[in-house]
């Protein structure tokens, strides 16, 4: 007897390995494909900007309202000014400006100072006129009607060092800082202008000098200016 013959060939064993599927993270997905840029449309260039024909009348309107403005602020003006009065001091409102100009009737000469100005440099041609600063004017009382107004004028005040005073003192003496530079000197020394009551007194130093002290043989007050 034939022995069979087995022509099958044997497989060979292949060796599985086994994985934990479930555990297994899952692959990171792909990033996407970057999208191609769409040309953008070229923007047609825009024209250079022509001068309009409307600027030219705008132009020339500017220009008078320049001249007109101009031409206005050099017109000389005076202003009226409204004041009130109080302790025996006017003050007058407004915009200080140009010069201070006060009207103070002959019979009213009870006044000595027109804005920080002795009355002896302030009167000008029977009128007071000093730099508008503050608009204040002493000493006003009794029936004393004064009339201020603003000029558009400046104006500037020059003036020796000056003290106003009664008659009551009869001599003076001065002091600059702690050095006595007059003594006791009789009042007929100095120049003077006399105003009512008060008596404005001058004195010439060599230089501007500030810490003035002037002291007399009477009680009653001394008002001191320095120098302009």
């Amino acid at each position: 007897m034939l022995p069979k013959l087995n022509f099958r060939a044997k497989l060979p064993v292949l060796s599985v390995v086994r994985r934990d599927v479930e555990n297994q993270a899952p692959p990171p997905p792909k990033p996407p494909k970057p999208k191609q840029l769409t040309h953008l449309p070229k923007m047609p260039k825009l024209p250079p900007i022509q001068p309009h024909w409307l600027a030219f009348p705008a132009i020339f309107v500017l220009i008078v309202c320049l001249r007109v403005w101009l031409h206005v602020s050099e017109v000389h003006t005076i202003q009226s000014l409204t004041c009130t009065r109080s302790k025996r001091e006017v003050r007058c409102l407004g915009k200080a400006y140009g010069t201070f100009v006060v009207d103070v009737p002959s019979d009213c000469d009870s006044v000595y100072e027109i804005d920080g100005v002795p009355f002896s440099a302030a009167m000008h041609g029977g009128v007071f006129r000093v730099p508008a600063k503050h608009m204040v004017i002493k000493d006003v009382f009794g029936e004393c009607s004064v009339q201020a107004y603003l000029d558009s004028t400046p104006t500037a005040i020059s003036m020796p060092f000056t003290w106003i005073t009664t008659a009551q003192h009869k001599k003076f003496t001065i002091h600059v800082d702690d050095q006595m530079v007059v003594e006791s000197a009789v009042a007929s020394l100095f120049p003077s202008v006399r105003r009512g009551v008060w008596i404005a007194y001058t004195f010439d130093f060599t230089e501007d000098i500030a810490a003035i002290r002037v002291s007399g043989d009477g009680s009653d007050v001394i008002y001191t200016y320095a120098a302009r």
